[in-house]
């Protein structure tokens, strides 16, 4: 028994007082539905039909959702981690994603199956850099409602909700019932998907959504970048559109910023959109203006490139390319 004032709790009640004194504390949600485990694998060479022995490897705790929760835990803000965590693979994911990092909290549902294992092939011929990215566990309609009671749990009480990655299993509107239920709280979303879940989510009005140029261009239609993004507002109040080492693109209906960042040494983009999205999130939870917001995205991103580790930043890396970035005012 503990002792709450004057009254004793039970072990239950205790833990439910313990959960509900942390949630008072403010946090970014960040909401990963198909969490990996990514892996560089250093290969001579790859060739058909026959055994093909990897050399080397390294793995990180990975997902776009996890990159993001890991980069704004890197810049010491909470993060609450909601996903689906499948069997001995999603259990590893949890424990290095907590261990790297005390301020990350992993919550969701634990699911049959493992999560997935994401592949970086290295090398020195034509495969150097080449992904193969895995599937995901299935989860049942009781995995599903107990992720969104999950997700209702914490909206609450975060500055804001992070939405980013691919969903497990085919779900298509995962992200709009999640939107719509964090507008419903009156608090921001920062959403960061492609394809049918990413047109299913702007039905419910985010307030910031980030793509590729490439990603942008397809969805719209259009092959300039600032049509691309005046065409994406529509649906949005704040467009981040990264165009690779042209840095990032920041649109609002009044204001359109560019950041970009020379770097001398690049070892790998992987993640680097992910910890940019952190960065805007970062940006609009300290209350920073458009500019502070496109500054800290864009090098929060230039970090993670700069990192042999796939997804990681320091945060010193951050604070000095902060003073390197090159801002363009374009306007509207």
């Amino acid at each position: 028994m503990q002792l709450f004032g004057h009254k004793l709790l039970s072990p239950d009640q205790h833990s439910k007082y313990c959960k509900m004194k942390n949630r008072k504390e403010e946090y970014i949600l960040v909401v990963c539905p198909n969490p990996s485990i990514d892996t560089f694998a250093w290969i001579e060479d790859f060739k058909k039909k026959e055994a093909n022995r990897i050399t080397h490897e390294e793995s990180y705790p990975g997902g776009k959702g996890v990159h993001v929760a890991m980069a704004a835990a890197e810049m010491e803000i909470p993060v609450k981690l909601l996903g689906f965590w499948g069997g001995a693979s999603g259990k590893w994911i949890k424990e290095e994603c907590e261990e790297r990092y005390s301020n990350i909290e992993c919550i969701g549902p634990e699911v049959k199956g493992l999560s997935r294992t994401c592949y970086t092939f290295k090398s020195d011929s034509l495969f150097d850099d080449t992904e193969i990215l895995g599937k995901g566990p299935s989860v049942t309609s009781e995995d599903l409602s107990e992720f969104f009671k999950e997700a209702e749990n914490y909206i609450s009480n975060a500055k804001c909700v992070v939405m980013s990655g691919s969903w497990v299993d085919g779900i298509e509107d995962g992200y709009q019932t999640l939107v719509k239920k964090t507008n419903s709280y009156q608090k921001d979303v920062f959403l960061d998907c492609t394809g049918t879940n990413l047109e299913n989510a702007l039905k419910e009005s985010p307030y910031l959504v980030h793509l590729n140029k490439s990603e942008v261009q397809n969805f719209t239609g259009k092959t300039n970048i600032i049509e691309a993004g005046t065409e994406l507002l529509k649906y949005c109040e704040v467009v981040a559109i990264t165009d690779g080492s042209k840095g990032l693109h920041l649109m609002s209906a009044n204001e359109h910023i560019q950041v970009s960042h020379q770097l001398d040494t690049i070892y790998s983009t992987i993640g680097s959109g992910d910890c940019l999205t952190a960065g805007l999130a970062l940006a609009y939870s300290e209350e920073l203006n458009f500019e502070g917001m496109a500054k800290l995205g864009a090098s929060m991103g230039a970090a993670n490139c700069i990192r042999k580790e796939l997804g990681l930043l320091n945060k010193s890396d951050v604070e000095e390319l902060k003073n390197k970035s090159k801002i363009s005012n374009i306007g509207l």
